[in-house]
């Protein structure tokens, strides 16, 4: 066989070969948005695995609110607390049986002249307990509310977002508009009002209720809420107008895949 022949020979499959490297090149790049895409939609979504019994008192300095699960290693707990007592919030802390760290998310007191207050706290990463308590405590005696979430599949840098609000009723409605960036997401809300009787806060639309307090004679009215998002965007968290002055707080926390 001549040279030449060999040489052509081999410049013809130097072609072929570049062509194929090539082609290989082309559909590992187009199909790369789809595997990331396929790798965040498979992402663990957060989930609310349970709600603990929410309580109330007066003229106390803890209280506290119990899951009737146990809870698993790794999660989260979120507690919302609020009441009456303008320096109550000050020194707010939250505690457990499994001995976890919570942090003061947001906290939020009511318009000057008021009392009430209201806050988020949380702990990620938690240590498991087979009969979970969870203790709201301070310094002060006041009027005080709490209840709890167990999450799963929520990042430990916490929050993504938070905001807070404070305003007098009827003239400003207790609403907080939360943004976020952030897919797979949870939100969570709590107001406080300084209402004196009897007065339904309500549920902020597309929010599910965690626990709710009517009675503004004994304790301190209010509300805390959630809801689970998919999607980035402005999410309007609003409760009743009539129940006088409030405190508001709300905390998006994101889910592993962002």
């Amino acid at each position: 066989m001549g040279i030449k022949v060999v040489v052509k020979r081999l410049r013809g499959l130097l072609v072929v070969t570049t062509i194929i490297a090539i082609l290989i090149a082309i559909l590992l790049i187009a199909g790369l948005p789809s595997v990331v895409g396929n790798l965040n939609a498979n992402a663990p979504a957060v989930t609310v695995v349970q709600t603990s019994t929410g309580n109330s008192a007066a003229g106390v300095t803890s209280l506290t609110t119990s899951f009737s699960s146990g809870t698993t290693a790794h999660n989260a707990i979120v507690v919302f607390a609020w009441g009456s007592d303008s320096t109550l919030y000050k020194n707010l802390k939250a505690s457990d049986d499994a001995g976890n760290v919570y942090k003061v998310l947001v906290s939020e007191p009511g318009p000057v002249g008021t009392d009430v207050w209201s806050a988020i706290l949380l702990a990620t990463d938690i240590t498991a307990s087979s009969s979970p308590v969870v203790t709201v405590s301070n310094d002060n005696k006041g009027r005080l509310n709490c209840a709890a979430q167990e999450l799963s599949n929520i990042s430990t840098t916490q929050p993504c977002n938070s905001i807070q609000g404070f305003g007098a009723s009827p003239m400003k409605c207790p609403t907080l508009n939360v943004m976020t960036t952030h897919n797979n997401a949870y939100i969570g809300a709590v107001v406080a009002m300084d209402a004196g009787s009897t007065c339904d806060p309500g549920v902020p639309k597309n929010f599910t209720n965690i626990y709710e307090q009517q009675n503004g004679t004994n304790y301190t009215v209010g509300e805390c809420c959630y809801q689970i998002i998919s999607a980035s965007g402005t999410y309007t968290v609003s409760w009743n107008c009539k129940c006088g002055n409030w405190a508001a707080n709300a905390v998006v926390l994101c889910g592993p895949d962002n």
